[in-house]
């Protein structure tokens, strides 16, 4: 009885959340949208460098939003048993997360322990990932 109680309220929580996580989802859609049009309506053709345009980083950052939010509704999938396939989404929307980080980050600003930082936790999350996924092939 007490099983079926804390499994039915979970089953709401998941619904609560998954309802949350479409609207900020539909909310960041249509921000990306009008980021998108601003950007392209303010960038000047023959600019050196289009990284340099604050406006380009933070499309970036709203799409990768975007792809971190899709993959943890992915994690509320019933898969409820199964670990690995959890443990993937997870490492994945860690990777999805460095990404974005990477590309936001001011290069300019960083010393070479941060970067050696940042090159070993990818490294060890797609390690981790690829792991993860041999395992779940074999079985």
């Amino acid at each position: 009885m007490k099983d079926k109680i804390v499994h039915k309220s979970e089953k709401i929580i998941y619904l609560i959340l998954t309802v949350i996580l479409l609207l900020y989802i539909v909310f960041q859609i249509v921000d990306l949208g009008y980021q998108f049009v601003l950007a392209v309506s303010n960038y000047t053709f023959g600019s050196p460098d289009v990284l340099d345009n604050k406006i380009f980083s933070t499309v970036a950052v709203i799409f990768f939003n975007i792809l971190i939010s899709i993959e943890i509704l992915e994690t509320f999938k019933e898969h409820e048993n199964d670990v690995e396939y959890k443990s993937k989404i997870i490492i994945l929307i860690a990777i999805t997360a460095m990404t974005r980080k990477i590309i936001t980050i001011d290069v300019k600003h960083l010393n070479y322990l941060t970067d050696i930082g940042i090159a070993v936790l990818v490294l060890s999350l797609c390690i981790g990932y690829y792991f993860i996924s041999k395992t779940t092939n074999k079985n």
